[in-house]
């Protein structure tokens, strides 16, 4: 099977990444500064951060992506649900 389907295991064992933020963010047409605005944010520090997954970030922001993407939290941190 793996000579055949050589794709297709590695798409199966691939390993989630911890968020998908900024491909979501991207795919919106945002940036980080609009984003920033979005959640309430100051600055776009914390955006950048939350996509590095150098920060968590509270339950309400990840609401707020939620809603902003209109992805439920659970595969927006596909990563960090598994």
């Amino acid at each position: 099977m793996e000579a055949r389907y050589p794709a297709l295991l590695t798409a199966v064992t691939r390993p989630k990444l911890h968020n998908y933020l900024r491909t979501y963010r991207k795919r919106a047409g945002l940036s980080q500064r609009e984003m920033a605005l979005l959640l309430g944010c100051r600055s776009t520090d914390k955006v950048s951060k939350y996509e590095c997954f150098r920060r968590l970030p509270a339950l309400q922001t990840a609401f707020a992506y939620e809603a902003t993407f209109h992805v439920p939290v659970r595969e927006l941190f596909a990563g960090v649900f598994e």
